[in-house]
């Protein structure tokens, strides 16, 4: 990628203060928590004919919501306060199709994607 005194960089002025300010931007995001990093959901199976089994895994303790749509946007169940490590099974009544599972932890939010099939 080169130095940010290339072009098209755009015009920037090395100094003390704008070094030191580029280690704190680095510093803040190596601080602040990803998705990938901080919340983990694994589906199994998937597609499933019957119910899916989801693990979840987090590095923090707070509670995780969980909402569930079908294809066209309308909530087919949710739960409330599960554990940041714990695993739950869903589906059982779910008919043949494609479902989101909507994981929100604090701040952080990780969708997957469910097929139901026969």
């Amino acid at each position: 990628f080169g130095s940010c005194e290339q072009k098209p960089c755009g015009p920037i002025t090395i100094s003390q203060s704008t070094e030191n300010k580029a280690i704190a931007m680095i510093e803040t995001v190596k601080g602040t928590p990803s998705t990938e990093e901080s919340l983990k959901v694994t589906v199994m199976p998937n597609p499933s004919a019957s119910v899916f089994t989801i693990k979840l895994q987090s590095k923090y303790d707070a509670p995780v919501q969980m909402r569930i749509t079908d294809a066209t946007g309308r909530a087919v169940e949710s739960r409330a306060n599960l554990g940041a490590n714990s695993t739950v099974q869903v589906g059982a009544s779910f008919i043949s199709g494609t479902y989101y599972a909507e994981f929100i932890q604090g701040s952080q939010r990780k969708v997957v994607q469910l097929m139901k099939v026969r």
